[in-house]
């Protein structure tokens, strides 16, 4: 079986990017940053774990700014404090490898979400009230079908994720499997890494007991999103 090389694709608001270094990810599957989706999410960041042996680049984020104006008139000292939008989220894949390829069911590791922050809550109920839940979800996208996929056969090897929710990773948003929840207070205006417990922690694994030899490959999604 040909070796399998994973890199990392960080995606979030205010990222530029450079198409010729863009892996292949179906777009029709990935749902908009920042607009509410069919289902009633909101994906704030997305990082993007492509396994294959295409070239990806990582993407910085927009940090938030913090501006201040003072009216010209010196005996009236106005000022108007603008704190801007901060959606900021690190996933650390130093703990994510190709294992032994083998016929087994086979364990890639973890996928962890180093830093998260995001003060921009109002999303909900027409776009203008406070979104109660936050949550992390996982799926694959870039492929035919769902799984590790093999595009000579046809077919994929299942991908499973453990978080504090398990469930089989399918193509798409719509069949994405939910890892971890959390309720927003109503006396809380941001959501951070350190609200989730335990910290998010996201096992993948893959089942490749009866796939045939061959090249696989897929993106596996993980996104930081908020529903009412």
């Amino acid at each position: 079986m040909k070796h399998v090389s994973a890199f990392l694709l960080l995606i979030l608001v205010g990222c530029s990017t450079d198409p010729s270094i863009t892996p292949n990810t179906n777009v029709d599957l990935l749902p908009t940053v920042g607009e509410t989706a069919a289902d009633g999410t909101i994906v704030k960041a997305r990082a993007a774990y492509y396994i294959s042996t295409e070239r990806v680049a990582v993407f910085n984020p927009v940090n938030w700014l913090m501006s201040t104006a003072v009216a010209s008139n010196p005996g009236v000292q106005l000022i108007n404090v603008v704190l801007a939008t901060n959606v900021n989220m690190t996933m650390d894949s130093s703990a994510f490898a190709r294992p032994v390829m083998n016929n087994a069911l086979l364990d890639f590791g973890y996928l962890n979400i180093t830093a998260l922050h995001d003060n921009d809550l109002k999303h909900c109920g027409g776009g203008n009230q406070k979104c109660t839940t936050a949550l992390f979800r996982i799926y694959t996208s870039g492929t035919a079908g769902s799984g590790l996929w093999s595009a000579a056969d046809g077919y994929g090897a299942p991908i499973t994720v453990s978080g504090t929710l398990s469930g089989t990773a399918g193509l798409g948003a719509a069949n994405s499997v939910i890892v971890q929840t959390w309720t927003v207070p109503g006396n809380r205006n941001t959501v951070k890494v350190t609200d989730f417990s335990p910290a998010p922690h996201y096992n993948i694994r893959s089942d490749f007991s009866d796939a045939g030899s061959g090249s696989y490959s897929t993106t596996v999604n993980v996104e930081f999103a908020l529903a009412p």
